[in-house]
C-alpha cells in the first residue's frame, strides 16, 4: 500500500489498557494510529495543520468533555472525519447526537473481531 494512501485513526481513551489494545488491533489492520488519553491531548494533535485524521475513535465519557463534544470540535477543521464512539455504558445515545447512526458505536469491552467489524463498516476495507 502506498504510504500516502494509509488511513489515520486517532484513538482517545483515558484507560491506557484500552488505548494500547485498540492501537494494536488497528495497526495490525493497516492503519496509522495516533493516541491520546485526554481530549486536550487529542485537540493539540489535530490542531497541527499537518495532522489529517480519517477516523476518530473516542470514548464517550472523557474526564474533561464528552466524546461527541470532542468530535464536534475536530469536525470544525476536519469536516470529512468519520466517527466511532466506544463506551462501557449500554446506551449508545450517550455517545452521539441524533445525526449519528448506531454503526458509529461499539460497546466496551470489545473483541478484536468486533472492533475490526465496526471500523470496516465505517471506513470500508483497506486495499
Amino acid at each position: 500500500m502506498n504510504r500516502q494512501n494509509i488511513k489515520t485513526v486517532m484513538i482517545v481513551d483515558d484507560e491506557t489498557n484500552i488505548l494500547l489494545f485498540t492501537e494494536e488491533i488497528l495497526v495490525e489492520m493497516g492503519y496509522r494510529v495516533f493516541t491520546a488519553t485526554t481530549a486536550e491531548e487529542a485537540i493539540n494533535l489535530v490542531d497541527n495543520p499537518n495532522t489529517k485524521i480519517d477516523l476518530l475513535l473516542t470514548d464517550v465519557m472523557l474526564p474533561e468533555m464528552k466524546g461527541y463534544e470532542l468530535a464536534q470540535y475536530i469536525q470544525k477543521t476536519q469536516p470529512n472525519i468519520k466517527l466511532l464512539f466506544m463506551s462501557a455504558y449500554m446506551c449508545p445515545s450517550l455517545a452521539r447526537k441524533d445525526d449519528l447512526n448506531d454503526d458509529a458505536f461499539i460497546q466496551k469491552p470489545f473483541t478484536p473481531e468486533s472492533l475490526e467489524h465496526a471500523v470496516i463498516n465505517i471506513m470500508g476495507k483497506l486495499t
